[in-house]
């Protein structure tokens, strides 16, 4: 799914950084990778590549959206009218 950037990659990258300081991005201890994604992550934006970056900051920007809204709008009950703590009645 294209995800279109509304602000330049620098920025994506300052953006998705607070994840990374509270713990909250988590790596496997061993994978091909790792180093590599570390390496390109680190030395923004002094490395050569930032393909790595570039996803990564975007991928905790829409998660960072997508899974830390609260629901405002919640179903309501359908048998609210039943129990007593909306019972009128109930507080006299």
């Amino acid at each position: 799914v294209p995800i279109r950037p509304k602000i330049d990659k620098l920025s994506r990258a300052q953006a998705a950084t607070p994840p990374f300081e509270q713990g909250r991005v988590l790596l496997p201890e061993k994978a091909d990778w790792r180093l590599a994604w570390i390496h390109e992550l680190t030395g923004f934006p002094g490395t050569r590549y930032d393909d790595q970056v570039d996803s990564t900051s975007q991928f905790i920007m829409w998660a960072e959206e997508r899974f830390s809204t609260p629901d405002i709008n919640p179903i309501p009950w359908a048998g609210e009218k039943q129990d007593r703590w909306f019972d009128e009645d109930w507080y006299d």
